[in-house]
């Protein structure tokens, strides 16, 4: 239910949005489409893989991905996203702040 409320929202932006039920289907959707992604989006305690466990794969494909972890029961110290980690997004989130940290993200690799 949360995935497709920030798909909608995303879409409603313009942003186009693949989806992925777990962790191993966003690592081969990333790796089938690398480049038309420009940020990876997910749940630190997606099923079949973790977020960090994520991370290190799509490292694989592209040494520059940049994501945004979110989760409802984040800690700080559960991730270690280094320079590609451009943010953390907490759950529940309003449809402001998701699309806000988006923008920010963006934002911030346009500038680099």
């Amino acid at each position: 239910m949360v995935r497709d409320f920030g798909r909608l929202i995303l879409e409603g932006q313009g942003y186009a949005v693949l989806v992925a039920e777990d962790g191993v289907q966003a690592v081969e959707l990333f790796r089938l489409a690398t480049e038309r992604i420009d940020l990876v989006l997910v749940d630190l305690n997606i099923p079949r893989l973790s977020g960090d466990a994520v991370l290190e794969r799509l490292l694989e494909f592209d040494p520059d991905v940049e994501v945004l972890f979110s989760s409802g029961y984040f800690a700080e110290d559960w991730c270690e996203g280094g320079n590609h980690l451009l943010g953390v997004i907490s759950k529940p989130y309003s449809q402001q702040e998701l699309v806000k940290m988006v923008q920010l993200a963006l934002g911030r690799r346009a500038d680099v």
